[in-house]
């Protein structure tokens, strides 16, 4: 792990993880990224967010303050930006922490 990276979390679905169906549904928009941007970079424990949002996959890659509640935080904000019926469930959702888990580096 690449020091000073490891409070990077990636939160996500892609086409690996989900189906079509699923990755239709929390598609966002180029305004609900930037809100959802906005949502999390608001809060205290967040010192940066960026929303990947494409055909293929939608991702939220965090820099974390505190990492105290993070998932409760994340989900939180896309509950208020797209609603809950958006959400998927959890076994199409993946989660990577650092640099190297982030795939940053790729």
């Amino acid at each position: 792990m690449t020091k000073g990276f490891d409070t990077i979390d990636l939160f996500g679905v892609s086409i690996h993880s989900a189906p079509i169906g699923v990755l239709e549904k929390l598609a966002l928009s180029p305004d609900e990224a930037e809100s959802l941007c906005d949502n999390l970079r608001q809060r205290d424990e967040v010192g940066s967010a960026l929303v990947v949002s494409t055909c293929n996959r939608t991702e939220v890659y965090v820099d974390w303050l505190s990492r105290t509640g993070s998932e409760r935080i994340l989900r939180e904000a896309f509950v208020q930006e797209v609603g809950p019926d958006r959400i998927p469930e959890e076994r199409f959702l993946y989660r990577e922490h650092g640099l190297d888990g982030c795939g940053v580096r790729h």
